[in-house]
């Protein structure tokens, strides 16, 4: 999201109207306890997203019901290098347990709404790595975390379709982000990342996959290696699409995993 604004409106609702004025059909966003002043409210503590989502003073139920066709977020920010990852990524929260319930949510508001929700995360290899140095080795310890938190989310966002057969015209999909992709075919097999080690570990496996700019040089090369690294890690066909990721000035390109 823009670190500045024009009007004191919440930035996320601000940056929306913007581009629905401007014809997007698709919006990114970060989920989290954030009013528009950039205080948190104190009582979502350790409470679940789907209490972020539906709480009156912040700005997600409104924004889900914009026009928009697709909305990608992030659903707990994985933590950047210098923090550890734990089993979740929001302490004393069952990312299993909140993750379904927000995906049933979902589900029931925008059924029949044509709506899509990607809920996925920032940048995986630095969440690996206990710095931004690109060759640096990732830590075991948080490539263990990292493949049981992907686990956990994508067990949860299986499961809450499964059981709620009844919605249509409606999807809900897990995205994992991978953004030292050319830098893990340059290494070799051996070099832990997320192409390389944790994607392939995950199970179930995870819908999409996306494919950042941050810490790569993708962005002056054919990004056609790099997706068929993915598709051949993930062991499905996938199909390359760019896909503008609004409010950053960045395009990524994503492998869609079908």
């Amino acid at each position: 999201m823009p670190l500045y604004q024009f009007t004191s409106e919440h930035n996320v609702l601000e940056a929306a109207r913007r581009l629905l004025q401007a014809g997007s059909t698709s919006f990114k966003f970060d989920l989290k306890n954030q009013r528009a002043n950039g205080k948190p409210i104190k009582e979502l503590n350790k409470k679940g997203w789907l209490a972020i989502t539906t709480h009156g003073e912040l700005p997600y139920v409104t924004l889900f019901d914009m026009p928009f066709r697709n909305f990608l977020f992030w659903a707990g920010r994985t933590p950047p290098p210098g923090r550890d990852i734990t089993w979740t990524d929001i302490d004393g929260v069952d990312v299993y347990k909140e993750l379904y319930k927000l995906v049933v949510w979902l589900l029931k508001r925008y059924n029949n709404s044509g709506k899509t929700f990607y809920i996925g995360h920032w940048e995986g290899d630095w969440c690996l790595r206990d710095s931004y140095n690109k060759s640096a080795n990732a830590n075991p310890k948080k490539v263990k975390a990292m493949i049981q938190l992907l686990t956990d989310k994508q067990r949860a966002v299986d499961n809450a379709k499964r059981d709620n057969p009844w919605a249509k015209n409606v999807f809900v999909w897990h995205y994992a982000e991978a953004n030292l992709v050319e830098q893990s075919m340059k290494q070799g097999p051996g070099w832990v990342s997320m192409v390389n080690t944790v994607l392939g570990a995950v199970s179930p496996t995870i819908d999409y996959v996306s494919l950042s700019l941050g810490g790569d040089s993708l962005r002056e090369v054919n990004p056609a290696p790099a997706l068929h690294k993915v598709s051949h890690v993930c062991q499905l066909s996938c199909s390359a699409a760019a896909v503008g990721h609004v409010g950053t000035g960045r395009t990524q390109h994503a492998a869609t995993c079908v």
